[in-house]
Formats: C-alpha cells, sequence, structure tokens
C-alpha cells in the first residue's frame, strides 16, 4: 500500500504535466515514456511496470518521483536512436528533470 509521501509524488508529476491515471486505490497509470507510452505503478506488488511486463521495484521509503524519472530518462536514452524526435525528453518530463535537478 503506498504511503502519503508517495501519494505527494504522483501529485507532483502531475502538476508538472505528467500524465497520471487512476486506474484503481492502487495502481496508477503514467505517461511519457517512449516507446510503451505509459507505465503502471502497483502499490500492492510495489514494482513499476512497462512495455513487455518489465518490472521495476521500489519501496515505501523510496522517491517514487525519483524512480519514475529514472527510468524515464533510462527509456528516453534507449530509445534515442530510434527517432530524431526521441531525443530528447517530452516537456513534461524535462519539468520534472529540471525541478529534480536531474541531467538528461
Amino acid at each position: 500500500m503506498f504511503n502519503q509521501t508517495q501519494f505527494q509524488q504522483l501529485a507532483f508529476l502531475a502538476e508538472a504535466g505528467v500524465e497520471v491515471t487512476m486506474l484503481n486505490v492502487d495502481r496508477y497509470q503514467v505517461g511519457g515514456f517512449y516507446k510503451s507510452g505509459t507505465v503502471t505503478v502497483d502499490f500492492t506488488k510495489m514494482t513499476v511496470t512497462a512495455r513487455y511486463n518489465e518490472e521495476t521495484p521500489f519501496t515505501q521509503e523510496d522517491d517514487l518521483a525519483m524512480v519514475l524519472a529514472d527510468l524515464n530518462k533510462d527509456w528516453l536514452k534507449n530509445s534515442a536512436w530510434r527517432s530524431e524526435f526521441w531525443q530528447e525528453p517530452a516537456p513534461e518530463w524535462a519539468r520534472v528533470y529540471e525541478l529534480l535537478e536531474l541531467e538528461v
């Protein structure tokens, strides 16, 4: 089950412009990921699931916004060669990177 801080981290992403959709009380879909488009945050399993059921675990102590931002950066780096449009992060994720003081 998620804690209040992790809920606030999802709200932080939404405020930055990232699409966050509640699927049910324990599952949220987060947009802006290259190739797959979205990932699913599952607070019951404590995982982020992407395309092909690739799972990234997280704990209650983790900064969920940072976990998702790092995952987004990994997807960007792994997809950049596929299209000239994927050379830069989506604008909403660029804003998240800036707010979290992450390098692209």
